[in-house]
């Protein structure tokens, strides 16, 4: 049967095909999520240059894979990089090695570049250990971390803001920064996720908003049985008590992402956040997430917030010939996320 599978460029006509294919693909263990999207190719949209490959079986999509070429900033050096991304095959052909063909045809078209690396969630076993495989025995791997705020009530926010632009703020960012590493050009152009950025007024505190609104959506698969019932027992409280909104099967999560983010001291943290919990109600947003690299200062200042926050494992693999070492500090470029 391998030697039948066909590896052909994406075209817009495989969109459905591509779509059904991943609602077979659910990511995750206990919490199973899936995105939705009105066309698997808009995520890659926000790269300059990118490709995507379909694995076909006697004419019928059961594999695809995406890749996008970048120039990023590394130890003083501009390197090219290969990040990989939406890599789904059909549960019933996974022994067949077609997401192997499919990344190496995918290097093939783009070039190996530099370095290949990618983003894959610690609960979702499956894509770590092909990940792992795909990307080799010298890979590196770099622990990062997601921050979840859940938002259902208004906080004290006690200070000024304004709004800016998502340059000014990447810039600012990486004033406060200087020793980050693994950074892209930044275009506004490509980026179609950007909702808001804000600073504070003396400047010193900011983030930026994105939202996968109209990229790919998240929609709950499966709810780990003790949520499933800390949602049925809160539900009477919720006349005359705000707490934390506990998705349901098959619901929507309605999020915003905070990127470049950061802060004059540990006060500021939970100003910014007070303040983006606040935009998020007023959007009609359940939840606020950041995800930081696991040694970034912030992440344990954000720890000690005070506030109700779920931390959720997320790991940088990467190899090359030249890659970020086990003690860098990267950026993380919020297209990827």
């Amino acid at each position: 049967m391998r030697s039948k599978i066909q590896i052909v460029p994406y075209t817009v006509a495989d969109n459905e095909s591509t779509l059904r294919l991943e609602e077979q693909c659910a990511q995750g263990e206990s919490l199973r999520l899936r995105f939705l999207r009105t066309t698997f190719h808009a995520r890659s949209e926000v790269y300059e240059n990118y490709r995507i490959l379909c694995a076909k079986l006697d004419g019928s999509l059961i594999g695809i894979v995406a890749g996008a070429e970048k120039l990023l900033k590394l130890h003083d050096e501009l390197i090219r990089a290969i990040y990989l991304y939406d890599l789904r095959v059909h549960p019933d052909y996974r022994r067949y090695g077609t997401a192997t063909r499919l990344v190496n045809t995918l290097l093939e078209d783009l070039g190996r570049g530099d370095c290949i690396y990618s983003l894959i969630a610690g609960e979702n076993k499956r894509a770590l250990a092909l990940a792992r495989t795909v990307l080799g025995a010298s890979r590196i791997t770099i622990p990062l971390t997601y921050a979840a705020l859940p938002v259902y009530k208004r906080m004290n926010a006690n200070t000024g803001y304004r709004t800016t632009t998502a340059l000014d703020v990447h810039k600012m960012y990486l004033e406060h920064n200087q020793d980050i590493q693994f950074i892209p050009a930044f275009d506004e152009k490509r980026m179609r996720g950007h909702f808001k950025s804000i600073v504070t007024e003396n400047e010193k505190s900011g983030f930026s908003i994105w939202t996968n609104e109209n990229l790919l959506q998240e929609q709950v698969v499966n709810v780990p049985y003790r949520f499933r019932i800390m949602r049925i027992l809160t539900i009477p409280f919720h006349t005359f008590l705000k707490l934390p909104h506990i998705p349901k099967q098959n619901e929507i999560i309605r999020s915003w992402f905070l990127y470049d983010f950061y802060a004059r001291d540990e006060q500021f943290i939970k100003i910014l956040l007070s303040l983006a919990n606040n935009l998020a109600i007023e959007a009609g947003k359940t939840f606020l997430y950041l995800l930081l690299d696991s040694r970034d200062p912030i992440l344990n200042q954000i720890r000690n917030s005070g506030l109700k926050i779920f931390f959720i494992p997320y790991y940088f693999i990467v190899n090359g010939r030249l890659t970020p070492t086990e003690t860098d500090r990267i950026y993380i470029d919020i297209r990827d996320v």
